[in-house]
């Protein structure tokens, strides 16, 4: 008995002992305590087996700074290191991080700034298009370190080499520690963490650092120069860092070695107390310098709430440390006007404005793609589908991707303005021939796509799920067609396929979970089993086969008859994967042929939806069940996606207004015509003709002039009869026939004839400090490759200014000013019997690092210009160019492009005239 109330009495001071420590953790933040907590956030030995292994791995470029490409300049350098080791993904660096290399590089244009990486790899998918932002700054080099080789003949080899630093709780966060002193004291000049944005110029900043309250100084900020002063506190540094390492201590190596010393340097405790004249010439800035928000406030970079009184605080500072062990986990948008956004769009913008990366978080978005060409409008159904996405999946981020390069119509505009309430929907254009980079298809797209593209159909359907799946591949999620409305959460969703229908069991919604094994080798088959088709065999492999196969060759079991729908596996990987019989996705609903149904067959309805995620509005197998999915979509839509639906009452997303109102709407145009789009005003084959026959008898009424069908892929049954009515072909493009009918009989048709000419641009990127411009050699060149500039085709939609610098980045990558146009060319019986024109832009380099398209340039280089003008390599047009181009800037004289809006269309227009361009003197070496 007195040994249980023993044991009793130790139990209860055991719990009393707990209770008081975390009642002090409770109660105080202050470093000091939190630092000796060494059971808080330990890492482990093998996060960090990455500084022992010798990796022959491909990998960035190893830091050589005995070579004049990295060799830092005393005074001159800024460092950033990372730490991590990344496994076979690849090295991966956040928007937040690159910001901060931004905001260094922007601020300091004199000075280098390095980013060092400890982990030996490439970079991984999802970071190479941040670095291509970062690299196009000039004075940025990321390069590769091997601890062992940097400590090397300096005070820390041998103590380094002991293994001290795997005894410590937190080693990745003590090797930051251990290299910024390290590298200070190598090489001299500033080192900054990557939670840090720099708002000023650091340039004329020597030896010093910054107080993080009035009696810290802090580590993330700091700098020391190769002057006696410099080297002294470098040494010092790096001995006390030696002397008194502590692996069970946070803040001991980072912040500590800097106070300990300046507390010597100083002869005083406090930061608050470290004046210049004290520390014999060292400054130690104010917290409001470097560290203007408190840790304990971090909150308020990402608060709306009084962002005017914290961005006047941050507007004083020279950077600013956003404490990102703290922060990491908020999201900021792109439109946000937090402070964190505000200062991130204004010194780090090309990260910043491109980094949706931070919102793709794997295998948790849900996407909706817009493949055709055409000018991207959005519909209202279309609309519903993605908000009811974004409404019942809030934990969810939703994309809109749309293909299309050309302005949205005005309608859709108000309709991305409803979306974008939403603070989880992002709407995306992505460029094709830069999204299949770096990913399994890329040398098959480039080897088939010209030849499959002639077949339409498969484009808008086949080819429309291969990108489906190239987008899952690349981030993961769910992917839903946007004819749909979303019912219910998608969040338990993992790695599955929903069908159609039981007839021909066709997939129309899948998804895949990255963060699987399972998931990952799903996808990874998926784009082997596309890879491997080609022109003769594409046809065969929609997404269903394609799927199919994935499974089987995974499960290494199939039916006999290779069905999704009786498929079975006793591999337990493969019952992660999830088929759903059409009523999931896909219901059919009580056969009716009312729109507007009554009670009785209403709440049938409601009770089939309870039973599914979606439902859609048309697909191929329920065109004779029209009303029946029509009522039901108009149900789910006033209920799933009020806002969309409340701008359209009675028309949105359903086809009974549309079927009451016989006379096609359509767009007017200033010429008293109208055109009618087949994607926006959905009519049944059925009743089509009689439909058309209506509306052109009221159009006639009407005294109409020109009227305009765009008919798209799926409707192609509407051309016989519009042939039928007198309409003939105006033009066509990849995804829809245009055709037109003139309707006055008392005057001659004057609709001019479709585009006859093509229009691309050259880019004359010249380096007036060496005298080179920039050539490259085609790959596919029809005959031997010359050397020639680097240029292509203005895509619809586009300004001519914009293609140049396009054109130029993904050839060379290299970033170029557009300065004006100096010359043109012009040609006809080109492409299709068509003109062309050939305008010449005069560039100027932001970056000189070539990096050039392997997929359709064979070589890229910098060359005098002296040597193309007497190249045997360069064609005769291309020098005759060039002496224009010459001729014109020595006349410092050019073509400037000047934007206005069109008196009569009220869309934006650029009239081109020669003006005197101050672009500086160019001549030939």
């Amino acid at each position: 008995m007195r040994k249980f109330i023993k044991m009793k009495k130790r139990l209860l001071w055991c719990g009393f002992t707990f209770a008081v420590v975390l009642l002090i953790l409770m109660i105080s933040t202050e470093s000091n305590i939190i630092q000796r907590i060494p059971f808080l956030d330990v890492t482990t030995i093998n996060s960090i087996k990455c500084y022992d292994e010798v990796s022959t791995a491909k990998s960035i470029p190893d830091f050589d700074s005995e070579t004049n490409t990295d060799k830092p300049t005393s005074g001159r350098n800024i460092f950033f290191h990372e730490t991590s080791c990344f496994g076979d993904e690849g090295l991966t660096l956040n928007a937040r991080q690159a910001c901060a290399i931004e905001s260094a590089a922007r601020m300091n244009p004199s000075m280098t700034v390095y980013l060092l990486f400890i982990s030996k790899s490439e970079f991984s998918n999802s970071t190479r298009k941040i670095v291509r932002h970062l690299l196009n700054y000039s004075n940025v080099k990321i390069r590769h370190i091997d601890p062992q080789r940097y400590v090397k003949e300096t005070p820390l080899d041998v103590w380094y080499n002991s293994g001290i630093l795997k005894k410590s709780h937190w080693p990745v966060s003590h090797m930051s520690d251990i290299l910024r002193y390290l590298t200070l004291w190598k090489y001299g000049g500033i080192y900054l963490d990557l939670d840090v944005i720099v708002t000023s110029s650091l340039e004329n900043l020597t030896n010093f650092a910054g107080a993080e309250d009035w009696d810290d100084v802090a580590a993330g900020v700091m700098g020391f120069d190769m002057s006696k002063l410099g080297r002294r506190v470098a040494d010092a540094c790096v001995r006390d860092l030696k002397k008194n390492f502590r692996g069970d201590v946070w803040g001991n190596n980072g912040p500590g070695v800097i106070t300990r010393t300046l507390q010597k340097l100083c002869a005083t405790t406090y930061a608050g107390d470290m004046t210049t004249n004290r520390c014999h010439g060292f400054v130690v800035y104010p917290p409001s310098v470097f560290y203007p928000i408190h840790y304990k406030n971090w909150k308020k970079y990402f608060e709306i709430k009084d962002s005017n009184v914290t961005l006047k605080i941050l507007n004083k500072a020279k950077a600013i440390h956003v404490w990102n062990n703290l922060s990491k986990a908020e999201k900021v948008r792109v439109n946000s006007n937090v402070p964190y956004a505000v200062i991130a769009r204004n010194y780090c913008p090309r990260v910043f404005n491109n980094c949706d990366e931070e919102m793709l978080i794997p295998s948790r978005c849900v996407f909706f793609h817009e493949t055709t060409c055409s000018p991207p409008n959005l519909t209202p159904q279309q609309a519903c589908a993605v908000e009811s996405s974004a409404r019942n999946n809030r934990n969810l981020n939703v994309f809109l991707l749309f293909f299309a390069t050309e302005k949205f119509s005005e309608k859709s505009k108000r309709y991305i303005k409803i979306l974008e309430t939403y603070d989880n929907v992002y709407i995306r254009r992505i460029h094709l021939s830069t999204y299949i980079i770096d990913t399994p298809i890329e040398n098959w797209f480039w080897a088939n796509i010209r030849r499959s593209w002639e077949n339409h159909d498969w484009l808008h359907k086949d080819f429309h799920d291969y990108v489906r799946m190239l987008t899952l591949w690349k981030f993961g999620g769910v992917s839903l067609n946007l004819n749909s409305v979303v019912l219910t959460s998608l969040d338990k969703l993992t790695t599955f396929a929903g069908m159609q229908d039981n007839r021909d069991k066709d997939v129309g919604v899948f998804g895949v979970d990255t963060s699987t094994n399972f998931g990952r080798n799903f996808i990874d088959a998926c784009m082997e089993i596309i890879k491997s088709t080609n022109a003769n065999t594409y046809l065969r492999y929609n997404i269903t086969r394609v799927i199919t196969e994935a499974v089987w060759k995974l499960c290494y079991q199939r039916n006999v008859n290779k069905s999704l729908h009786v498929y079975d596996s006793q591999d337990k990987d493969c019952r992660r994967f999830t088929i759903y019989a059409p009523e999931k996705f896909y219901p059919s609903f009580p056969d009716s042929r009312e729109v507007h149904p009554n009670k009785t067959r209403a709440k049938e309805m409601l009770k089939t939806q309870k039973n599914t995620m979606t439902i859609h509005l048309l697909n191929n197998y329920n065109r004779s069940t029209q009303a029946n999915n029509v009522a039901a979509f108009k149900m789910a839509a006033k209920q799933n996606c009020p806002k969309i639906y409340n701008t359209r009452i009675g028309q949105l997303s359903t086809l009974d207004a549309v079927m009451a109102q016989r006379i096609f709407k359509g767009h007017n145009d200033h010429y008293n015509g109208i055109t009618i789009d087949s994607i926006e005003e959905v009519c049944d084959n059925k009743i089509f003709a009689q439909r058309l026959k209506d509306s052109l008898e009221q159009w006639i009424k009407d005294k109409r002039r020109t009227i305009w069908f765009r008919v798209h892929i799926p409707h192609t049954e509407w051309v016989p009869i519009l042939t039928g009515h007198g309409f003939i072909f105006h033009h066509s493009k990849e995804e829809y026939v245009m055709l037109y009918r003139w309707l006055p009989t008392n005057e001659e048709c004057n609709v001019p004839k479709y585009a006859h000419t093509y229009l691309g641009v050259g880019a004359f990127v010249f380096n007036k400090n060496t005298s080179e411009i920039l050539v490259i050699k085609e790959k596919y060149a029809p005959t031997k490759a010359s050397w020639k500039l680097p240029g292509g085709y203005v895509e619809p939609g586009e300004d001519i200014e914009t293609a140049a610098k396009r054109e130029v980045l993904e050839e060379t990558g290299i970033q170029a000013d557009f300065k004006c146009l100096i010359s043109f060319r012009h040609g006809h019986n080109y492409s299709f019997g068509c003109s062309d024109i050939y305008m010449i832009a005069y560039l100027t380099p932001q970056n000189f690092e070539i990096d050039r398209c392997k997929r359709e340039i064979s070589e890229c280089k910098w060359m005098k210009l002296s040597d193309f003008m007497q190249h045997p390599e360069v064609h005769t047009n291309n020098k005759t160019l060039a002496a224009k181009t010459i001729d014109f800037l020595q006349h410092q004289m050019g073509i400037v492009a000047n934007y206005g809006i069109h008196p009569i269309t009220k869309k934006q227009i650029c009239v081109y005239s020669v003006q005197n361009t101050n672009i500086g003197n160019t001549s030939v070496e």
